[in-house]
């Protein structure tokens, strides 16, 4: 949070040079005077253990500053219903759009988490989220097609 007591305007500036923080936002903001403002630090990472960096920012382009932005990364323990998943017919569906399955995922510790499947070109999905309680579940439905060469 970023609090302006003065009776001008403030611009402010985040330096930001990891790929862990990059979705933090807004990284340039005018602050208007007697007023507060907010920084959303959204810390992204999907190797478990310590991260500790300084992010710089910048008061009307000539006050510099620093904070340290410090995070313990745990891996989620997530139990699936399905160690393999089958993509079976839907009946009265044609078959290039009916593919689909439905899947439990349940988080056996207090953290929350995303779920990321990975498609055959290697992408990346990210298809849901958990809540941070423990025994929570989701059932999640995964659909196919199928097209023939």
């Amino acid at each position: 949070m970023i609090v302006n007591h003065l009776d001008v305007h403030v611009f402010i500036q985040i330096e930001i040079d990891c790929r862990e923080l990059r979705q933090s936002l807004p990284l340039s903001q005018v602050v208007p005077p007697r007023t507060l403002a907010k920084v959303d630090i959204v810390f992204e990472s999907q190797k478990a253990g310590s991260f500790q960096r300084g992010v710089v920012y910048t008061v009307n382009n000539h006050i510099k500053q620093h904070i340290n932005i410090n995070a313990k990364i745990v891996t989620p323990e997530i139990s699936l219903s399905h160690s393999e998943v089958f993509l079976r017919p839907t009946l009265g569906v044609p078959q290039t759009y009916g593919y689909s399955e439905v899947v439990k995922l349940t988080k056996q510790n207090e953290r929350s988490g995303r779920v990321f499947l990975e498609t055959r070109e290697n992408q990346s999905v990210c298809v849901a989220s958990l809540p941070g309680n423990s025994g929570a579940s989701l059932f999640l439905k995964l659909r196919g097609s199928f097209t023939s060469p």
